[in-house]
Parts: structure tokens; C-alpha cells; sequence
């Protein structure tokens, strides 16, 4: 497969100039990579494009939950009254639920068209319910609290969803790059910050970590 269509042997002269017009009319250009300062400028700057901090700001509450409930969730389960082995046995079947949301979630967003955010928002509406049942709901409830844990994983699939966009919603290749990086940072950044939400002497409720992801997930909804 030829990188451009330039280079595309199977064209005549006069259907590579045809191809080149087709992709400037989708704003999606040709691979060029020349690095260009103005494009760095644009992607970080939020009065000439709000893009690049969306995308910190989206990822950075995303993976706050990561860092805190998705990473210390057998400590929660723990706190239910299970010891260290059944919490760890519980928590497994999360990781299959996280799974089926990621690849459902990108099905969705790929067969409805311009429809990437809405996906995004309506994969944190079980998390923030899930999130809330550990807030409101009594200790001894463990049916519903578990409930709540099950419901957390659909958030995840926002990170892959939020990852994509830059590709699809931007021109010119250093100013994909930047936004990419940006947005990595962002990652980063929340999976640090995300640990320090969880206060061992809250035990054994853990109220902090949960606010905390009720706060993010109100920020990414907006």
C-alpha cells in the first residue's frame, strides 16, 4: 500500500492531482514530516484551538478514576468483608467487563457518525452510577455495593474513544502529534494524581476516592 497518493504507481498524473484535491477537501492532508512551530502554537494554545486542553483536561479526569477506584478497587472489595484472596477473585470479572465495554463502546462510535462524544458520555453514566452506590449505600449492603463495583469499568473505554480524536478532528501532522502528546500527558498525569485520592485512614469506607470520581466525572460530562 503507497503512503500517498504522489507515490501510488497505479494512478495517472492527472488522478494523483484528483486524489490530492479529495483530501484537501476532508482537511486531511498529505503525511508531511516537516515540524511546524505554528501548528505546536495552535494545538496549545486554547484561545486559537480549545481542542488540545479538552483533550488534557477529558483524559486527565479519566484517569484519575484509573489511578484511584480502577486501581485500588480490592481494597474497597475488602472493605466489604472479604479477605485478600475473595477480594481478588471478585474483582476479576471486572476486567471482562471492561473488555466487552471497550469494544462495544468503539462498535458504537464507529457506526454512528459524529457521535464519539456522546458515546464517551454515555459510557460514564454506569461509573457514575456505580461510583454513587459506594457513596450512599450502607456498608452492609454488600449486594448493592458489589453492584456498584461491576458498574465502575465502562469509563475506560472514554480514554480509547478521546485518544482517537485527534486524528479525526485535526490538520496537519505536528499538529496531530502535539495534541497526541498532550493528551498522553493528561494520561499520565491522572494515573499519578489518581492514588493519592485513596486516604488509608478513611477505611473502610473511602469516601475521598469516591468523591473525588463523582467530581471527574461531572467535569467530563460537561
Amino acid at each position: 500500500m503507497n503512503a500517498s497518493p504522489m507515490t501510488a504507481r497505479f494512478l495517472t498524473e492527472k488522478q494523483r492531482v484528483l486524489a490530492v484535491y479529495r483530501i484537501r477537501s476532508n482537511k486531511t492532508g498529505i503525511l508531511n514530516r516537516q515540524f511546524k512551530w505554528n501548528q505546536v502554537e495552535e494545538a496549545l494554545n486554547p484561545f486559537k484551538d480549545p481542542q488540545g486542553l479538552l483533550l488534557f483536561l477529558t483524559i486527565y479526569c479519566n484517569e484519575v478514576l484509573n489511578g484511584g477506584f480502577g486501581a485500588f478497587g480490592t481494597l474497597t472489595i475488602q472493605s466489604f468483608g472479604f479477605d485478600s484472596l475473595q477480594s481478588t477473585l471478585i474483582y476479576i470479572p471486572q476486567g471482562f467487563i471492561n473488555m466487552v465495554c471497550i469494544l462495544f463502546g468503539g462498535w458504537l462510535a464507529q457506526k454512528l457518525p459524529n457521535a464519539r462524544i456522546y458515546v464517551c458520555i454515555g459510557m460514564l453514566v454506569p461509573t457514575f452510577i456505580g461510583v454513587l452506590l459506594q457513596v450512599v449505600l450502607p456498608r452492609w449492603n454488600v449486594a448493592g455495593l458489589l453492584v456498584g463495583v461491576y458498574m465502575f469499568p465502562p469509563f475506560a473505554t472514554c480514554l480509547f474513544i478521546v485518544l482517537s480524536l485527534p486524528g479525526v478532528n485535526s490538520s496537519g501532522y505536528t499538529k496531530r502529534i502535539t495534541l497526541s502528546s498532550y493528551a498522553f500527558f493528561g494520561y499520565a498525569l491522572g494515573n499519578i494524581t489518581g492514588p493519592f485520592t485513596v486516604k488509608t485512614g478513611e477505611t473502610p469506607a473511602y469516601r475521598s476516592v469516591f468523591i473525588a470520581d463523582i467530581v471527574c466525572i461531572g467535569l467530563q460530562g460537561k
